[in-house]
């Protein structure tokens, strides 16, 4: 399985293989095709061939799985026609072409435009699967998941309920799936700040995963870490510690040293160790955190930048500030390559290394960093915006510190003129 152990270059190889052997096929070529043109694709995409139809989606879930978003959607949506030319638009399988669609967009930020090819698959399934239905219930996790992320908690506590109805009169009250079920709406609770029935939900979800998993599973882990976290918002920093421990070793065991979820794990405990005030420890798990990441998703990726900025946080507080600027850098060089200059990611960059330059003294840099923030927020969000208008404030302190401090140096020098 060449794309299961991230071969993803390999696999995309073996996919136009396999296209072009079918672009022989309906051509009645004999000779071999070395590579796919883009118009050769095209063709194929016109086509109503259903292994066509199948490769085309391997190759979006590989080149999702790469970030290459654009792409990706272009052969779903190619995909896409021929199974509906083919097996009409009442079909499973184009409603999972629909919720495969919707994923790429969440992973875009572009959630109104993936909870409508989520009521598409939705309406699909429905109508040829029937309500009580596996598929069905998970496209209800799926649209409560896309409303959780839009901060519609109400709504999403209510597909979740769907679903949990759902998955309970199919597999009953010891099912793995209902204790994903309970972890997703522990989530919700927990943003919404419902901590104690945040916790009482994951203690649901765990001895139905130890029963179903043992202890030495990824999935186990998951509900400590959100134990965990849980515990941290509370206050409760020892039992923190003590749950992300245990999620930690499960995760180096079963998924190995250089996981995702293992960099997350450090990301995580460096934060209790933060909020005890063991900024040195949080510092030498930020950077675990940031390797990890690196080696898991490459030097590019979002969360390598997220690693970065948090580390830079750290750094801050322990007053070392050109390792915090380093850092910040670091973080903004690659939100800068994934977005472009003018995203509000970008600008929050902007303010963090701002207070770094304001706690250096160096105020004009500080209000240059604020000021390009400030443009970025007042574009994206209005002039108006609460954070706009806090941002002029910012401006206007660091203006008048770096006032007084250029009126102090002109006095300190009339000073010594007269002696």
């Amino acid at each position: 399985d060449v794309e299961g152990q991230g071969s993803h270059r390999a696999a995309l190889q073996l996919y136009e293989q396999a296209l072009s052997i079918e672009l022989r096929a309906a051509s009645g070529e004999e000779q071999s095709c070395t590579s796919m043109s883009e118009a050769d694709v095209e063709a194929l995409a016109r086509s109503r061939n259903p292994s066509v139809a199948t490769i085309l989606r391997d190759m979006a879930r590989v080149h999702g799985s790469q970030g290459s978003y654009d792409r990706a959607l272009q052969l779903f949506n190619r995909s896409l026609s021929i199974r509906r030319k083919v097996l009409g638009d009442e079909h499973p399988d184009v409603a999972q072409l629909h919720a495969d669609i919707a994923a790429l967009h969440c992973e875009q930020g572009s959630f109104r435009r993936a909870l409508d090819s989520l009521d598409r698959a939705l309406s699909i399934r429905r109508h040829t699967l029937g309500e009580e239905h596996p598929e069905v219930a998970a496209t209800y996790s799926t649209m409560a998941a896309v409303h959780s992320e839009q901060g519609a908690y109400d709504r999403a506590l209510e597909l979740y309920t769907h679903a949990l109805a759902i998955e309970l009169r199919i597999h009953g009250e010891e099912h793995p799936n209902i204790a994903t079920i309970h972890c997703s709406m522990a989530g919700v609770h927990y943003e919404q700040g419902s901590y104690d029935v945040a916790l009482k939900l994951y203690e649901r979800a765990l001895p139905i995963r130890l029963k179903v998993c043992g202890e030495q599973n990824p999935d186990v882990a998951q509900v400590y870490a959100g134990l965990a976290r849980t515990h941290r918002e509370q206050g409760a920093y020892d039992r923190a510690m003590h749950m992300y421990v245990r999620a930690l070793a499960i995760r180096r065991k079963t998924l190995g040293e250089e996981h995702v979820d293992v960099a997350r794990t450090y990301a995580s405990l460096a934060k209790v160790h933060c909020e005890q005030g063991s900024y040195a420890v949080a510092v030498d798990l930020h950077d675990r955190a940031v390797d990890t990441f690196a080696k898991a998703l490459g030097e590019d990726h979002l969360e390598v930048a997220q690693a970065h900025a948090s580390l830079a946080d750290v750094q801050l507080q322990l007053g070392s500030f050109a390792a915090a600027l380093d850092s910040y850098e670091r973080a903004l060089a690659i939100r800068r390559r994934a977005f472009g200059e003018n995203h509000l990611q970008v600008a929050s960059l902007h303010v963090d290394m701002a207070k770094v330059h304001g706690r250096l003294g160096s105020h004009d840099h500080a209000v240059e960093l604020l000021s390009q923030a400030l443009a970025i927020k007042q574009t994206a969000l209005g002039e108006e915006h609460p954070e706009a208008a806090a941002l002029q404030e910012e401006i206007a302190k660091e203006e008048a510190a770096g006032a007084r401090e250029t009126a102090e140096v002109r006095e300190g020098g009339r000073t010594v003129s007269v002696i």
